[in-house]
């Protein structure tokens, strides 16, 4: 068994058609692929609001006002990896 998975992620190597992580060097809204800056769509800031310091104040006066409980019940997560690359930490 071990030998054919060997050989099938091989043949998949050499076809390139195996599945890898990107690299991607995130800048707020976009992010850097093979060189290219691109609009990145798969993250929560495609916008670039994320830095803005009134939203940022909005957001933390919503949370005074609404609560911390109710408040986690709106987060949610972002796009996978294998969509969006790998960023650095």
């Amino acid at each position: 068994m071990k030998t054919e998975l060997t050989a099938q992620l091989l043949e998949w190597e050499q076809k390139a058609q195996k599945r890898q992580l990107r690299r991607a060097e995130a800048s707020g809204a976009t992010v850097i692929l093979n060189g290219k800056p691109m609009l990145n769509l798969a993250s929560n800031n495609y916008l670039g609001l994320a830095d803005d310091r009134r939203l940022i104040e909005a957001g933390c006066e919503a949370m005074r006002h609404i609560g911390p409980e109710r408040a986690r019940r709106g987060s949610s997560l972002g796009i996978t990896r294998s969509m969006s690359g790998r960023k650095p930490r």
